[in-house]
């Protein structure tokens, strides 16, 4: 396998996120290629060759094109031989990380991305969201949250003692909840220690860092 990776992403998009920091752990060599989500770039006829589901990340490998940020990390790890721990080969450790990546979908990142998406990205293209739907999905996020707070309770890392593309999957979703007024240190203090402990590797907080969460959540503040 060379290194004619493609890798189309936004530094915003927490599953665009996994994937870059994945590369950057495992030492993948890959050519970023940014995609504007705010202003169209998604909906181009340049990308919808790229992907016509019109999404990131997507990943161009030999003219293998290839979706979803959890396939793509699967990919990788099994095309690049990475370290066991990210996706143990054992059927049981396995299984514990498909496990969390199949509810992230439906629960973690419904609730999280799904009130992001209703509170900044449908009032740029002028659709005003219902509070209702709002208040809902704020529900499910704290169950996921208080979930997840059960887990690190016990583990140090989402499945056990070591990390793995669950972990990178779920943590930079849990990076955006600042935005949606979570409080993670107060509410969810396991989770928040997972989370200092994800940054404490240099590869994750940088990407981390520069989703610019921090900055966007001061002016999401301003704003009301």
């Amino acid at each position: 396998m060379d290194d004619s990776l493609k890798i189309y992403v936004n530094k915003v998009s927490q599953p665009s996120c996994a994937v870059l920091a994945f590369c950057d752990l495992n030492g993948i060599k890959y050519e970023r290629i940014e995609v504007d989500i705010y202003s169209g770039g998604l909906m181009t006829e340049e990308f919808r060759k790229v992907n016509p589901l019109m999404q990131i990340p997507v990943i161009i490998d030999n003219e293998y094109n290839l979706t979803e940020c959890h396939a793509i990390l699967r990919y990788l790890h099994a095309t690049r031989k990475c370290d066991d721990h990210w996706y143990p080969s054992d059927p049981v450790e396995r299984s514990k990380v498909d496990q969390l990546l199949d509810w992230h979908h439906t629960n973690l990142r419904q609730g999280c991305y799904g009130q992001l998406k209703r509170k900044i990205i449908m009032p740029l293209f002028g659709i005003e969201p219902r509070e209702e739907e709002i208040k809902d999905l704020q529900k499910l996020l704290h169950l996921s949250l208080k979930f997840m707070n059960k887990i690190l309770g016990i583990n140090k890392f989402l499945t056990g003692e070591n990390i793995t593309i669950a972990d990178l999957s779920l943590g930079f979703e849990v990076q955006s909840t600042p935005l949606v007024d979570v409080d993670l240190a107060s509410k969810y203090p396991n989770v928040a220690k997972w989370m200092n402990r994800l940054k404490e590797t240099p590869e994750i907080n940088t990407i981390m860092k520069d989703m610019g969460v921090e900055k966007n959540t001061e002016r999401m503040k301003a704003k009301i």
